[in-house]
């Protein structure tokens, strides 16, 4: 394989990556209008989203797949694509989470108005969603600029994930019915929510192998 067509083909997995990173950008933004304003008509658009991501993780797979069996890369090259492969399923990890959040709530309201939700734990939920917001972005920025310190930076946000999250586990005590039913809300969300945020601190992790060729464990 010529090193002309070799150079194409890693072109082609970061430019598939960058656009994973803000295909999941854009998705969660859709699912805040979900939680935010109950804009049910943004479900159906994320599915057609997840579905893209799905399909670009395939072609990722492929494309890795025929340059190292085609031609024996350099230390780079070889960790350049190993990472894209890791990074291209935790952004699909992060769709298919983003989606099931946004199915969850849209099934759950069927039953309960979230308005029934105390103010402190919509605050709650609110503060979650913001951190989880900003890792998305940080991450998907972290790769497309190559910046180490910044994955760092941003990893270390899932920290304030994780305490929110445990938070919200260690609340699930009261005795009433509508407020455990309520808190149960809280649970499934800050849940997909938590695994979002260690997905999004992988691919701060891979960023900084890549770059620095150090293996870190940030989640």
């Amino acid at each position: 394989m010529p090193r002309q067509v070799y150079d194409a083909g890693l072109k082609s997995i970061r430019d598939d990556i960058v656009q994973m990173g803000d295909l999941a950008v854009r998705m969660f933004a859709l699912y805040i209008r979900v939680f935010g304003k109950g804009e049910k008509e943004a479900i159906a658009r994320l599915d057609e989203m997840e579905k893209l991501q799905d399909l670009i993780e395939k072609t990722v797979e492929e494309t890795a797949t025929r340059l190292i069996t085609l031609q024996s890369p350099v230390a780079k090259d070889t960790r350049e694509v190993i990472c894209a492969v890791r990074i291209a399923t935790n952004w699909r990890k992060i769709s298919s989470h983003i989606t099931d959040m946004a199915d969850f709530l849209e099934a759950y309201t069927r039953k309960i108005s979230m308005e029934t939700m105390e103010t402190k734990e919509r605050e709650t939920l609110r503060q979650i969603t913001a951190a989880a917001n900003e890792m998305i972005i940080g991450a998907a920025a972290a790769y497309a600029t190559r910046d180490p310190e910044k994955a760092l930076s941003i990893a270390k946000s899932d920290d304030a994930i994780d305490a929110i999250y445990s938070g919200i586990r260690s609340t699930l005590t009261d005795d009433d019915k509508d407020s455990r039913d309520v808190s149960l809300c809280s649970l499934v969300i800050a849940e997909h929510i938590e695994r979002i945020g260690d997905h999004a601190a992988n691919i701060c992790e891979e960023v900084i192998y890549l770059e620095k060729c150090e293996l870190v464990k940030l989640n």
